[in-house]
């Protein structure tokens, strides 16, 4: 029976190594970054094709307005976002920079496969080629001249550094929560990018993992812990600015963050020892040691995924599932809102689909009287309440897989070299399917033109009051 099994995963593995033998490391990493362009890409456009204003939504407006005005602001190079402040000019020019990354990426791979002629052995010779595709894309990335699409990638750089340094004082926009979100589900991809690059430096190979030793160990577990170590930022930065420190919102979410320390640490950790267990075989400490790490990290990983996963659903989706203390729980079946689908019309969607009979002066008491599918919320993007149920069944899976993956010490799946493309593959997935319910809540939680005229003018809280008026109007 287990000589059948080691033959089944000995043929399993064959078979994974043949189907990647072409498909290294590096050329991954390239392929998932270009995947995650498009898939925001999609986001948008799909949003838009529903009728949301992602412009408006993610504070396209709001950055124009203070950001680049604001004497603390890190000197950047000037962007006018005045082409991006409509939802229907955001997706196009993302699908254009997607267009750019995927032709120079696929020409590359090409040649690469080209140049190899069949023959894994040769993948050495050439790996000069996956060298110069990450240089060109790096190179075009920070190109100071007006090409490959350079507003969007200037937008891209101001984002990305307002959400590692921006100033404590500066106010955190949608735009930099979404784009640290999609960050932290690359979080693998970002370790994997050290990897490739001992992989094509001077002595590297593209067959096999390079060894590290001493502190160069730890490198790639940083590494991955740079996106949420951003995100948590954001998330106090929120709570130190809100009025009176009353954010409490903010630190709760930013314990969702810290939670994923500890499953890559621990699983850095286990590696190690595991290593030092080999090279010392018998010994009954190390073994000792790396069972304790087993039931730490197991903890970790359960808490991660749980807490993660809760959420996702009552926070970042705005379901009622799981919030076990509200009151909206007796609000189940019976009718409820949708945001139907309203092509080529911006708006802010909870103004633009209230109810033309709805009397304004209604006292909160009657938005009692709204119910809606169980576990869901009254105002929907979607017209079949399935699409959440399906939704939230694949985030809990996938939630389970990802924190998985956040372990480097599970040999098991990482032998396989389709194992770990694959799981990286479904977290970029399983964000862009977040992604649309996120953004859907948003908006409703925005509510309508008054937030959007008077967001410059108001204070934080005054902002979080009118979104919880209209709220309570729906």
């Amino acid at each position: 029976m287990d000589e059948r099994a080691d033959s089944l995963a000995s043929h399993i593995e064959d078979v994974s190594n043949r189907a990647f033998a072409f498909v290294p490391l590096p050329w991954r990493v390239i392929f998932l970054i270009g995947a995650t362009i498009l898939c925001w890409a999609s986001n948008l456009h799909f949003l838009h094709f529903m009728g949301i204003d992602t412009a408006f939504v993610l504070d396209m407006h709001s950055q124009t307005d203070m950001v680049y005005q604001r004497p603390h602001t890190p000197t950047l190079p000037h962007l006018s976002l005045s082409s991006f402040q409509s939802s229907a000019h955001l997706y196009p020019a993302v699908y254009r920079l997607f267009g750019v990354y995927g032709v120079w990426s696929l020409m590359c791979w090409i040649l690469f496969r080209v140049l190899c002629e069949g023959d894994t052995k040769l993948m050495d010779h050439y790996k000069i080629i996956p060298e110069l595709c990450a240089i060109g894309i790096l190179a075009a990335l920070v190109c100071p001249f007006n090409l490959f699409r350079k507003r969007e990638r200037d937008l891209f750089l101001q984002t990305s550094f307002r959400s590692l340094f921006s100033p404590i004082k500066q106010p955190i926009f949608f735009s930099d929560v979404v784009l640290a979100d999609i960050f932290t589900s690359l979080a693998k991809v970002i370790g994997d990018i050290w990897i490739s690059i001992c992989m094509l430096a001077p002595g590297g190979s593209l067959h096999r993992l390079p060894v590290s030793e001493g502190w160069s160990q730890w490198i790639v577990p940083f590494m991955m812990c740079l996106p949420y170590l951003a995100r948590l930022r954001q998330c106090v930065i929120e709570y130190l600015t809100s009025a009176q420190h009353s954010n409490k919102r903010a630190l709760f979410n930013a314990i969702k963050y810290a939670t994923a320390f500890p499953v890559i640490i621990l699983s850095a950790a286990q590696r190690f020892i595991d290593v030092e267990f080999d090279a010392k075989e018998g010994s009954q400490k190390a073994g000792q040691e790396g069972s304790l790490l087993f039931k730490l990290w197991v903890l970790a990983v359960a808490i991660n995924s749980a807490y993660s996963f809760w959420w996702d659903v009552t926070n970042d989706w705005g379901l009622s599932l799981l919030d076990f203390s509200s009151d909206e729980l007796r609000l189940m079946s019976s009718p409820w809102r949708l945001l139907p689908p309203q092509p080529h019309k911006a708006y802010s969607p909870v103004d633009s689909h209230r109810n033309e009979d709805e009397d304004e002066s209604s006292s909160p008491k009657d938005a009692t009287r709204l119910r809606y599918p169980p576990g869901l919320r009254s105002v929907m993007l979607f017209n079949d309440p399935v699409v959440y149920y399906v939704a939230i069944g694949l985030n809990l899976i996938l939630r389970l897989t990802w924190s998985l993956k956040l372990s480097s010490h599970l040999y098991t799946v990482a032998e396989l070299e389709g194992g770990v493309f694959l799981m990286e593959a479904l977290e970029v997935i399983r964000r862009w399917i977040w992604v649309f319910f996120r953004v859907e809540w948003e908006a409703i939680k925005k509510g309508g033109n008054t937030v959007a005229v008077k967001r410059n003018n108001l204070q934080e809280e005054e902002v979080e009051l009118e979104s919880s008026r209209r709220s309570i109007e729906l």
